[in-house]
């Protein structure tokens, strides 16, 4: 076996014709620093055993993009230029930002990483996690992404007291974004929030993006700290990952979970916020990691009186004979989603005419198809409801127009 010392460098710099080299040295697995034999095992799954040896520069996106593909997720943004690369990795159940990884990477540019996030017990096995790629701030402008900007006081963190919007970014543009700044006035005049014109800041934000990846633009305002006066606003976009876009073609597994209110219950009692976006998204989470937790990928949430209602983070749509149709947001106090209105909007290009209805899950399974569509995530169809089979809809290409 082969000493070599701790102080060896994992990547070393070596100049060739036309530009940098990269040397990647396979150390021992047994040798220290840990943080290397991390890198190195992470390489290793990904490049089958071979070392890497005489990569140029220019061709790093390469190697990342084998990274992404083996991780399950696609959470390594590899971004317009290389000092957009960074990589997070699990040690001991935290991913840690690898400061230290990028530099010996040779990535130009000072590294942008978020902070450590914990993510539960999964041994010392190498993960990539997903993080943070551009960050603005209204008022401040653009801003590295692991920059601290907003109070520990703020009343968005402490209470969940704030608006948001999740658009999909495709081709470097923000889609529907007039739609989205419309329904984020709405929730904001429900919370009476001050809400900011947000266009500028979104477009900003977005001029930071490749225009050949998929983007998730998160536009969020908070009610600011206690008293003052004076809300919070600022965006990011993360990237949409492989594990996520492969949904919409393989679909979903999805429980029926008890929303425990009456499907009229919150267009009868104003201050349940039906309708409205805000940050108060705890039990939403709840709902998916219950599902997840018990062998689904998603909920579907059910009113105490036995009508389908919406998922977490999605709206219900399906196909009745020659109809396609969603839950009434007015009758419900569902969230009235931005993706379904504009497919629903178009359906005659489908064949076939929109409209809205109450349904039982027991009816979803006699329905010629189901999805559960999001801005980011698109119509993915659901192929099992609590383990009954549905019909899959092939000839409604959903996909297709709403650019998915």
């Amino acid at each position: 076996m082969r000493d070599i010392k701790a102080e060896t460098p994992l990547l070393e710099q070596t100049p060739g014709k036309g530009g940098q080299f990269l040397l990647v040295q396979f150390l021992d697995m047994f040798t220290r620093p840990a943080h290397q034999v991390d890198v190195l095992r992470l390489i290793d799954i990904v490049v089958g055993g071979r070392a890497v040896r005489q990569v140029h520069v220019r061709h790093q996106v390469k190697l990342f993009e084998q990274l992404q593909r083996a991780v399950d997720g696609g959470d390594v943004h590899t971004g317009r230029v290389l000092h957009d690369r960074r990589v997070h990795l699990l040690r001991r159940g935290v991913a840690e930002p690898s400061h230290s990884v990028q530099n010996k990477l040779a990535l130009r540019g000072k590294p942008q990483t978020t902070i450590a996030k914990h993510v539960g017990k999964l041994g010392h096995a190498p993960m990539i996690m997903r993080s943070v790629s551009v960050l603005a701030v209204l008022g401040r402008g653009l801003l590295p992404a692991d920059t601290p900007f907003i109070r520990a006081d703020d009343l968005g963190l402490t209470r969940g007291d704030g608006i948001f919007e999740t658009v999909h970014v495709r081709h470097g543009k923000p889609w529907k974004l007039d739609e989205h700044l419309a329904r984020m006035a709405r929730s904001a005049a429900r919370m009476n929030l001050d809400l900011p014109d947000l266009r500028g800041l979104a477009e900003l934000a977005c001029e930071q993006w490749p225009v050949d990846q998929e983007g998730a633009l998160k536009l969020v305002c908070t009610r600011g700290v206690d008293g003052a006066e004076e809300v919070t606003c600022y965006a990011t976009i993360t990237p949409v990952s492989e594990k996520l876009i492969a949904l919409r073609t393989a679909g979903i597994s999805v429980t029926a979970l008890s929303y425990g209110y009456p499907a009229a219950a919150r267009t009868e009692a104003p201050w349940l916020l039906g309708g409205v976006k805000s940050l108060s998204y705890a039990i939403n989470m709840a709902s998916q990691r219950w599902a997840q937790a018990n062998g689904f990928d998603d909920a579907l949430w059910v009113s105490s009186d036995g009508y389908a209602l919406e998922g977490p983070t999605s709206t219900l749509v399906w196909r009745k004979g020659e109809r396609l149709l969603t839950v009434p947001a007015k009758l419900t106090g569902i969230l009235a989603g931005t993706t379904a209105r504009y497919l629903l909007d178009r359906a005659a290009e489908l064949g076939l005419v929109a409209g809205e209805e109450m349904v039982t899950p027991a009816e979803l399974v006699e329905a010629e198809g189901a999805w559960l569509i999001s801005g980011i995530r698109g119509p993915v169809p659901i192929r099992k409801l609590d383990g009954v089979e549905l019909r899959t809809d092939s000839a409604t290409n959903l996909r297709g127009l709403l650019g998915f």
